[in-house]
Formats: C-alpha cells, sequence, structure tokens
C-alpha cells in the first residue's frame, strides 16, 4: 500500500487528472445504455411483440436474393392477374399495329414505298356486326327546323324493303311519299342533293317494279319512286364526316322533299358522326398503298415510246388522268397503277416525244381482291419491266430494294389484311372500297 501511495505521488498530477476524467466517461457511458436497455425492454412488454432471435437474420433468408421491396398491402400477385396480362398483351398488340402506321405515314425508313395511313385506333364495334343493311323504321322532325319549313307528315303504305344501303358505313336518310312520285320528280331530287353533296348516292324504291334502282342507272329515271334512300358515307380517305356536314346534308334532303309532303326518316346525326370517327381511327392504322419505283441507275431517261411499249404489252392501259393501269380479270377496278415519279400526266403524244425518268408502281392494298397475291405478282412485275426498260427497281428515296426489303413489306402487308379481315373487312369488296376510296 505505501508502494502505491509513493507511486501516485510521484505521477505528474496532470496525468492524474486525465485518467480520473477517462474512468468518469466510461461510467457516464455504462449508466446510459443500461437505462436504454431497460426501456426497450419494457416497449416490447407493452406491445406484446416478439423479439427476433440474432441467429435467424443470416445472409441466408434477408440477403439480397430475399430483400423484401416496398408494395401495396393486399396487392394481387403478378402471377395470379392472368386476366390482367391478357388484356396488356392485347394493348401491346393493338399499340405495334398503331406504331407500324405511325412509322408508315412520317417518311419511313422502312423499304415500303409509299406506305401511307391516314390519322386514324381501335376497332368500332359497328364493323363486326353481320348485318349489312339497315332499316331506318322511325321518322324524325328535320335537324335544323330553322333551315327548312316544318315538314307535314304523310300517309304511307306498305313500307319498303330495306334500301341495299351497307348502314356500318354509310349514314342512311329516307324519303317515303304517300302517292309514288312522278320519274322527272323523283330524278330533280335526286339530282338537287347529288349536285350539293358529292359523296351522297341514292337508290329509289319502285314499288310497281318490286326493286331499288340506283338513281344514277340507266333507266332509273324512267320510273315512279315510293321511296328515295340517300347514303353518306361515314369515312374515307378524305377524313371522318363531322356532324355538321351530316345536320346540313339531312336538312337538305328533308327541304328538298318538303314540297311533295315527304315522310323523312333518318338515324341521330349525333351517333352517325361518332361511328365516323370510329371508323376513321380504325381505317387509318390498316390502311396501306405498297410500291416501288422503276429507275435508270444514271437517272437517265428511259425513252417514252418504250415505256408505253413494255407497258401496254403487260396488259396495261393508258387513262386520260395521265397513269397506266392493269385491270382486274373481270374489268371492274384496277389492280396495279404506274405513273410518272415526278408526278407530271403521261399522254400517247408525250410519250412519242419525250422520255421519263422514273416511274411508279403501286398497288392499292385494301382496294384490290387477294392483297398478299397481288403484292407478289406485283414483285415478278417490277423485276420483268426493269429487265426490260433496263432500270433498277428502288423505294421513294433511290435506295435498291433487295429481296430481303420485299419480305419486310410484304410481312406488314399481311398484318394489315389479317387485321381488316378480323374486323369483318374484306379487301376488294364494296365495304372496303367504301372506307378506303378518296
Amino acid at each position: 500500500m505505501d508502494a502505491l501511495l509513493r507511486f501516485i505521488h510521484s505521477v505528474d498530477p496532470l496525468v492524474l487528472g486525465l485518467a480520473g476524467l477517462g474512468l468518469a466517461l466510461i461510467l457516464i457511458v455504462i449508466v446510459i445504455n443500461r437505462i436504454q436497455v431497460r426501456r426497450a425492454q419494457s416497449n416490447i412488454t407493452d406491445t406484446g411483440a416478439q423479439p427476433v432471435p440474432l441467429e435467424t437474420l443470416d445472409s441466408k433468408t434477408h440477403g439480397p436474393q430475399s430483400r423484401i421491396e416496398p408494395a401495396m398491402r393486399n396487392s394481387t400477385p403478378v402471377e395470379k392477374s392472368a386476366p390482367e396480362a391478357q388484356r396488356i398483351a392485347q394493348q401491346i398488340h393493338a399499340d405495334e399495329v398503331s406504331s407500324a402506321a405511325a412509322q408508315s405515314r412520317a417518311a419511313p425508313e422502312s423499304p415500303a414505298a409509299f406506305t401511307r395511313s391516314a390519322q386514324h385506333a381501335e376497332l368500332p364495334p359497328q364493323i363486326a356486326q353481320d348485318a349489312v343493311d339497315i332499316d331506318l323504321g322511325e321518322s324524325h322532325p328535320a335537324p335544323d327546323a330553322s333551315a327548312a319549313a316544318p315538314i307535314q307528315p304523310a300517309m304511307v303504305g306498305p313500307r319498303e324493303p330495306t334500301a341495299p344501303i351497307d348502314g356500318r358505313v354509310n349514314s342512311i336518310v329516307k324519303l317515303r311519299f304517300a302517292s309514288p312520285l312522278a320519274a322527272d320528280s323523283a330524278a330533280a331530287i335526286t339530282d338537287n342533293v347529288s349536285s350539293a353533296f358529292k359523296k351522297s348516292q341514292a337508290w329509289m324504291w319502285s314499288a310497281a317494279l318490286g326493286a331499288w334502282v340506283a338513281a344514277r342507272s340507266q333507266g332509273a329515271n324512267t320510273h315512279e319512286a315510293d321511296a328515295i334512300a340517300f347514303s353518306m358515307p361515314l369515312a374515307t380517305r378524305s377524313g371522318a364526316v363531322t356532324e355538321s356536314q351530316l345536320r346540313d346534308w339531312m336538312t337538305h334532303i328533308a327541304a328538298a322533299g318538303q314540297p311533295f309532303a315527304a315522310e323523312v326518316v333518318y338515324a341521330p346525326v349525333h351517333e352517325d358522326a361518332k361511328r365516323a370517327v370510329e371508323l376513321d381511327q380504325f381505317c387509318g392504322n390498316i390502311d396501306l398503298v405498297a410500291g416501288v419505283s422503276l429507275m435508270r441507275a444514271d437517272r437517265s431517261a428511259i425513252p417514252g415510246t418504250r415505256v408505253r411499249g413494255t407497258l401496254e404489252a403487260e396488259g396495261f392501259r393508258l387513262t386520260p388522268e395521265g397513269q397506266f393501269i392493269l385491270m382486274s380479270e373481270d374489268g371492274v377496278s384496277p389492280i396495279y397503277d404506274i405513273r410518272s415519279t415526278h408526278g407530271q400526266p403521261l399522254s400517247v403524244e408525250g410519250l412519242r416525244t419525250e422520255g421519263v425518268h422514273g416511274l411508279a408502281l403501286t398497288l392499292d392494298v385494301m382496294r384490290v381482291a387477294n392483297p398478299v397475291q397481288q403484292f407478289d405478282l406485283m414483285r415478278s412485275l417490277a423485276k420483268r419491266l426493269s429487265l426490260r426498260l433496263e432500270a433498277t427497281v428502288v423505294d421513294d428515296r433511290g435506295h435498291t430494294l433487295t429481296d430481303a426489303m420485299f419480305t419486310q413489306i410484304r410481312t406488314e402487308l399481311e398484318k394489315r389484311v389479317i387485321a381488316a379481315r378480323t374486323a369483318g373487312i374484306e379487301p376488294g369488296s364494296p365495304l372496303a372500297r367504301t372506307l378506303f376510296g378518296d
């Protein structure tokens, strides 16, 4: 003990002070830690929670592979939501078709030259219906009372059969008469409407003939009319018909029939306008005109006489509009058309004295029957023409079209044809020619 006291007295007081201060700090830390442990144990006892053994928190159960991500409680696991997965898959497929159409509208990078589609989205349910005609069984007042005098109701006899008009893609208005209307008066009404609305078409019902007769067909104006049915396409490549346009058209027809006390029958204007937008959007997604160009490598002109002789040998004929067309076997509709790549009309005299620097061969996919087969024939035709005209088959940017590029165009064409047929639109049918007309 004496030795310890002598050691303490021999140590510098400053060192002793520092040692005492360090000891005091250690004691304080031990006391604070003990207090916190007691508080934690008290909280566990109050809430009834059980402490988790440290040995369970190892890398086998809480490593990177089993990290729990934040999530909404009671959410449905992805693997159990099959209907949702199916909906997303369908949406992706729809987006792919829409994306392909958008790329076609804007200067396409693909070799599908002259591909185009209007600004058109989902399949309108009206297209998928089996019924082709619509029979408007109720009469309505004139769409705009201020534009025409009130129409007097007419007593009509047995109602005529449904007019031969496709109600899925047309708005329909009928005029019914109490007694047969003279042929010249019926012709005056149809001419009045058609002159004001170029896309409007008319059919006349003759009870004596027991048939509908197209107003512009031969002999149509020689028969009395018990009723006249007018049609207006809801959507064409020019776009969807608007509600205002439909209202003006319907009002004009009502006014034309008013002097003859005609009963006016038509569908609600806003419903037809809505259907028009749906049709326009859908058709824009599948519309396609595929084409290639024929040019000489040095961009020199191809002799006009050689162009005419070669094309006529293939069955093409020159139209007054300045383009060559190849008609279907029945002679009803054109399959391919060829025109100058520079846009100037071709003529017999011009081809006799001048050359052509390039020709554009196109196939209007939705307006021809069996478009995939016709595209394959067009590919062979383009190669034959290139040999005879000593030209190269290129796209609209002047890039040579390879077999792989032709295959790419064909694949895109097949997708759109399948989409059209799924919707009940057969390429080349009257329905398709209405929807994809100008």
